[in-house]
């Protein structure tokens, strides 16, 4: 027989007696805090559900913004280089050339194919191929220049890395002096020291061309 003097004898007796320990706990607890337990974990699983439909949505409308995006820098970047053709003659004036035509993709096909490019990346002559725009163009003497223009709603380093790299390459494939145009509304300021050395032309866009006249 199990003899209780002190507190201790008993709580010694509720640990080595799991049921006496059950029996005491339903007799001092009422039946709501003995349901806590479980209603707390059916309301962690609940809200672990509902957390995860709510990534699920936010997921949803994150691919979704990201195609908008995307979208949206397309019709940007299609709005550039219309302009930029709508401009073409006065693209050529800021330069101090008078624009006599556009190259058009074949004849830079053309032009490469008949050199050695074995030391230019694949990538790249497939870039130059795409050129916004490379017009042929004279000065007031009659000296013949290509123009190399690259269209950006916002020019930065790889729109002008492209027209420099155009520019000599219409150089090397013709042996005629290439100048270098960035056409854009505005600029990276990472670009503004190639601006301001001359080894690039920044041609700002009107906001007219734009779709705003």
């Amino acid at each position: 027989m199990t003899t209780i003097n002190t507190i201790n004898d008993l709580m010694r007796l509720l640990d080595e007696s799991p049921e006496w320990l059950e029996a005491v706990r339903s007799r001092i607890l009422t039946r709501e805090l003995l349901e806590l337990p479980r209603q707390f974990a059916q309301f962690v699983e609940t809200t672990n559900e509902r957390f995860d439909q709510i990534e699920g949505r936010i997921d949803r409308v994150e691919r979704n913004l990201n195609r908008l995006m995307n979208d949206f820098g397309e019709f940007r970047g299609k709005a550039a280089i219309d302009a930029t053709l709508k401009d073409a003659d006065l693209i050529a004036d800021a330069v101090g050339l008078i624009r006599i035509r556009d190259v058009s993709r074949g004849e830079l096909l053309r032009l490469a194919r008949g050199q050695d490019t074995t030391d230019i990346p694949p990538n790249d002559l497939v870039s130059f191929y795409a050129a916004d725009l490379i017009m042929e163009a004279a000065d007031d003497d009659g000296q013949l220049y290509y123009v190399a223009v690259e269209a950006s709603f916002t020019a930065d380093e790889r729109d002008t890395r492209r027209a420099i790299r155009n520019a000599g390459y219409m150089t090397r494939f013709t042996g005629q002096p290439s100048r270098t145009v960035i056409v854009a509304l505005r600029t990276d300021n990472r670009v503004n020291e190639q601006i301001a050395s001359g080894a690039v032309h920044w041609y700002k866009m009107p906001e007219r061309n734009m779709g705003r006249d």
